[in-house]
Order: structure tokens, then C-alpha cells, then sequence
């Protein structure tokens, strides 16, 4: 790769301003979304628990609404040096100390986001301020880099932005499978549809008489309110095992940098579970409180920021003694399980206790009641949800392999280490 002979700062590619200030006055509880520096997460703009502006202040600040493709950096905070991109359905204002990259060619959008990464820890260690870092743009600019000419910068921005794209369809496509599971099990085990159908000596819609035979054809009273009549209202822990994790001792170094997978309760925020928070050994699991959970596990947080979090491990792992794992039995399945704790999350944790470090326990979750119809409707509505679980298994999996690809071929191209071939660069 031929680059320029001359080294660059990032201030000769890009502009980077500071985000406008909103007065705490401002705030509503709808309205147009604003992009915090919590909201700037890797890769993307996680607009879940945003704030929001009325109409009138969204006009004032109307110049600072991010599009597309923007690459944004959080300038302060724990979070300092995350660098995002606005990405579909993540439009916002953007908020003081977010940091808006606006490059100076309009064309090199993708190849800024990527250089943007490779220098992500040199501009955390611009950060100064140990209670609250903070990093300047002023500085971030400063930063040197050699810079190869536009043709080849808008290969390199192409060739990683591909990549990326496609890891996004793979999630976006994992998450209408979900959808998709998701809405069987609302209109069998929620809603009662089939129930309510017949019920009115109706067929329900799309079911082989032989399955809809399986559901009853009347309600009766529960403590669980209306439930199709013979279902049960049984405890998890009665249909399957429950295991809390626990954490490897870190003044023994023989427990850690092993080969077996352990998360800690963050990881349980990830849609799908495929790699590991560290690995520890095979003495570390034997001398501790963790336990080894089998892929397909639903995994729950059960105390702080993070309770109520839940996810499904694609892979084998322990987990720290934040997170209960739900294991499946012959009376539920771990689609079952999963899907059960999905649509009664907020009632598990209902059962919350303590002041500033709100938690559940392994025993909150033991004595969770959930509607049972009975292994047979269990097993035939498993059956059901099973290839849209696989093929999420799948496509996750396939993520992994290309988000390996990407940051592994990221600073070699950006590096220079790494040419493209001729008939990849734009004419």
C-alpha cells in the first residue's frame, strides 16, 4: 500500500465537536431521543434508557441531530474513548461531551470510523483524571497517522464496513427468529389462543388437529389467575436445576488463564452468550463456588446494575455468584425456560430486596411460579421453536468468525502491514 510520504493528524481528515449542551430543564419523558455518552457503546449507538427533548428544544438543537454513518467518541466518564457508530434506528441529538466526527471528505466516513478504532486506546490514554477522565477533541486531533491516498482509504473503509454490515444482518436476522419464537410461545402460553379457540368449538388457526387436541378446551382458577384448564402453576426449581456461580479465588494464580470458559454477570446483558469474560482452569473450577453450565443454559443476573439481565449460552461456561443458571430437565426444555423467564422477567424480579444493591437469590428463582401445560404440549411446542434457536446458535457463531476477521485485518490495513490487491481499490 502506498501511503503519502508526509504523517497527517487526524485534524487535517475530520472535525470533532463537542455535543450541545441541554439545561436538565429540558428533559421529558418522550420526545426526540438524545445520545448520551453512556449511550456510545462499541460499534453502534445503544439508545435503550436514552433521554428525551420536546419538540421545541429538538428545533433549537436541530443542527446537532447525528445521521447515519456518523461516527461518534465518548469524551468523559467510565465510558471515555468508547467509539460508536449511528446506525439504523439509532438517531438522536447528540449531547455535550459526546464527541460528533464529521470528516472533511464526505468519502472517507468509513475509512475515519475504522482509523478511529485503531487509535481507540491511544485516545484513552489521552484521558486525564482518575474520578472522572476526560479527553479533549482538541487533543484527539492531534493525534499522527499516516494516511494512504483516497482510493485506497475508501477500500479500506469499504472492505471493514462490509464486514461489519454483515455482522449486523446476522443480528438483525437472529433477533426476528427470536420474534418469531417469541410470538408462538405468547399465543400458546400467554394469551391461551388455541384455548381460547376452542373453547368457542373452534380449530385454531395453522394447527394440525392432532396439536390442538393437546390444549384444553376450558379455563380454571389459579394463583396465577386463568389458566387453561389441568395446566399447573409449578416452581422453576421443581421442574429443573438451578445453579449459582461463584468466582475462582484471584490470589491463586493457578486458577486463572485456563482453558474453561467463565462469565461475569456484564456478559449476561449480550443478546446470545458465545465468548467467554475470562477462562479459568481446571483446579480453579474444582477449589471454587462456580459450576460448569452446559451450552443452551439460560443465564440471569441476579443482583445490581445489572439484575434482571438474561441471556442463552452457545457456549459451555461457569459464572460468577451474580448469575443463576436455569438448566433444562425432560419436564422443560432450555427454549422453554428461556422463553418463560423472557416473558416474566419483571415479575421474577419483583422479588427484589436491599437499598442501594438490589438483588434477587438462587432461592427467588427456585420458587418462581410459571403455567405448565404438561410435557407432552412442552415437548411438541420445543419442537416447534427449535430450528429458529439453532439457527441463531448459528449465525451468532458466524459472528464471531467475522468479528475475529475484521479486528484482525483493522490495524493492518490501517497499519499499511496489509495491501489490498489492485482490483480492490475504488477508481
Amino acid at each position: 500500500m502506498n501511503f503519502d510520504s508526509q504523517v497527517q493528524t487526524l485534524g487535517d481528515l475530520m472535525r470533532l465537536d463537542s455535543g450541545f449542551a441541554f439545561k436538565s430543564s429540558e428533559w421529558v419523558e418522550s420526545g426526540t431521543p438524545v445520545i448520551k455518552i453512556r449511550n456510545v457503546q462499541d460499534g453502534f449507538v445503544d439508545l435503550s434508557g436514552c433521554s428525551f427533548v420536546n419538540e421545541k428544544t429538538a428545533e433549537k438543537a436541530a443542527e446537532w441531530f447525528g445521521q447515519v454513518g456518523n461516527t461518534l467518541i465518548a469524551l468523559t466518564g467510565a465510558g471515555v474513548g468508547e467509539i460508536g457508530r449511528i446506525r439504523e434506528k439509532q438517531t438522536g441529538l447528540i449531547n455535550q461531551r459526546v464527541g460528533w466526527v464529521r470528516p472533511k471528505d464526505n468519502e472517507d466516513e468509513d475509512y475515519i470510523y475504522y482509523l478511529l478504532r485503531f487509535f481507540k486506546n491511544k485516545i484513552i490514554e489521552l484521558a486525564s483524571g482518575s474520578a472522572q477522565p476526560n479527553v479533549s477533541p482538541r487533543d484527539i486531533l492531534k493525534l499522527s497517522c499516516q494516511v494512504p491516498e483516497k482510493n485506497e482509504r475508501m477500500a479500506i473503509g469499504n472492505l471493514l464496513n462490509t464486514l461489519d454490515s454483515k455482522i449486523a444482518i446476522n443480528k438483525s436476522l437472529s433477533k426476528c427468529l427470536e420474534d418469531i419464537a417469541q410470538t408462538i410461545f405468547k399465543s400458546w402460553f400467554i394469551d391461551f389462543d388455541p384455548v381460547k379457540a376452542r373453547e368457542k368449538g373452534q380449530k385454531p388457526d395453522g394447527m394440525s388437529q392432532k396439536l390442538a387436541n393437546l390444549f384444553p378446551n376450558s379455563f380454571a382458577e389459579s394463583e396465577l389467575g386463568m389458566i387453561p384448564a389441568g395446566w399447573e402453576c409449578i416452581s422453576l426449581g421443581t421442574l429443573c436445576e438451578t445453579l449459582l456461580g461463584g468466582t475462582p479465588s484471584r490470589a491463586k494464580e493457578e486458577f486463572w488463564n485456563g482453558e474453561i470458559p467463565w462469565i461475569n454477570s456484564g456478559k449476561v446483558n449480550e443478546f446470545r452468550i458465545n465468548t467467554p469474560t475470562e477462562c479459568i482452569t481446571h483446579t480453579g473450577l474444582k477449589h471454587s463456588a462456580t459450576k460448569l453450565l452446559p451450552k443452551g443454559t439460560t443465564v440471569l443476573a441476579i443482583t445490581g446494575a445489572t439484575l434482571g439481565q438474561f441471556s442463552r449460552l452457545e457456549i459451555e461456561a461457569c459464572a460468577n455468584q451474580s448469575v443463576v443458571g436455569i438448566i433444562q430437565s425432560e419436564k422443560a426444555s432450555n427454549e422453554f425456560i428461556y422463553l418463560n423467564i423472557k416473558n416474566n422477567i419483571m415479575r421474577l424480579i419483583s422479588a427484589q430486596t436491599g437499598g442501594a444493591q438490589q438483588h434477587i437469590n438462587k432461592e427467588d428463582v427456585n420458587a418462581f411460579k410459571i403455567i405448565y401445560p404438561g410435557q407432552e404440549l412442552m415437548s411438541e411446542f420445543t419442537s416447534v421453536v427449535l430450528e429458529q434457536f439453532n439457527q441463531i446458535g448459528n449465525l451468532m457463531t458466524k459472528n464471531i468468525v467475522l468479528s475475529e476477521m475484521r479486528d484482525s485485518l483493522l490495524p493492518r490495513l490501517i497499519s499499511g502491514e496489509l495491501q489490498l490487491p489492485n482490483e480492490m481499490l475504488a477508481s
